[in-house]
């Protein structure tokens, strides 16, 4: 499903009960989407519910729940160049006016606070003991690419966010410190399909709402593109955030055994500490200039 094959995009809008306002966000309103990339609306109820996946004509649509007084810049950033589908009072419209003069400000206050969870990160690696240290280090890494996605005011869509950074060009030693990191040059077939297995076992722990469909098809067309590095990535970015969501993560031999595979983690524990060391040093010298 293409926006270009719906009779009218209000047709997304009635696909989510109530008339509260929605609108089209992610990168299918910013020339970038992969034909497999779900649709994201955002139903503004205040809810505050978890996502839910729908799917619709063979496409997957993830529906997020927000809010017109949302202010954290994570939520903010995912409405820029939003595409309104349903407004009737308007106040989706004037919401997004009222945002359309601070993007600069609110893309940089993501971007510190990318760095901020890159480094909380990193320090909690080199306190955890392998191999959980390894999880933490990477999603550290992880942060930083966002980071600097969000310095250029950059969408951080884990799909696309590896060949955002080849891009930036001016940051190539960051880029390189990110890749050593996470271990994106180890990617292959075999290895992916193992990974794409264990972040669907994850997503279907910690999210439990048909995420796990969406993770199999993006890892797959990548494979099949030969993206395979950035295959890596977005599972990487995809297992970050579920991490954040298990409270003592390596006391479930279950959840430890999925991580440790999801992660693509190793047994050098020296490497984890000197990567731990440097992305925490990065993100602090980046937090400085600020």
């Amino acid at each position: 499903m293409d926006l270009e094959d719906l009779t009218d995009l209000a047709e997304l809008a009635e696909l989510v009960s109530g008339n509260h306002p929605v609108g089209l966000g992610g990168c299918r309103t910013r020339g970038t989407p992969f034909d497999i990339c779900e649709y994201n609306l955002t139903v503004f109820d205040g809810a505050g519910l978890a996502d839910s996946i729908l799917l619709h004509n063979g496409a997957n649509l993830r529906i997020h729940h927000g809010s017109l007084k949302d202010s954290d810049s994570e939520k903010l950033i995912h409405y820029h160049n939003m595409k309104i589908l349903r407004d009737e009072s308007w106040d989706l419209q004037t919401f997004l006016a009222n945002l359309k003069q601070k993007w600069t400000l609110i893309y940089r206050d993501y971007a510190r606070e990318c760095l901020l969870s890159s480094v909380f990160c990193s320090r909690k690696a080199e306190t955890e003991p392998n191999p959980l240290a390894q999880c933490w280090v990477k999603s550290a890494s992880a942060y930083l690419a966002n980071a600097l996605l969000g310095l250029h005011m950059v969408y951080p869509s884990p799909a696309h966010s590896l060949d955002m950074l080849r891009r930036l060009e001016k940051h190539e030693a960051v880029g390189a410190l990110i890749h050593d990191v996470l271990g994106i040059n180890r990617a292959t077939p075999s290895l992916l399909d193992r990974m794409t297995k264990s972040t669907m076992g994850l997503s279907d722990i910690v999210e439990a709402n048909g995420h796990s469909a969406i993770i199999r098809a993006k890892s797959d067309y990548m494979v099949r593109n030969s993206m395979l590095a950035d295959c890596y990535m977005y599972l990487i970015q995809t297992n970050r955030v579920n991490l954040s969501s298990i409270k003592n993560p390596f006391d479930r031999p279950d959840i430890a055994y999925i991580l440790r595979i999801a992660f693509d983690l190793d047994s050098d524990a020296q490497k984890t500490v000197h990567d731990a060391q440097a992305v925490c040093d990065t993100s602090l010298e980046m937090l400085s200039r600020d």
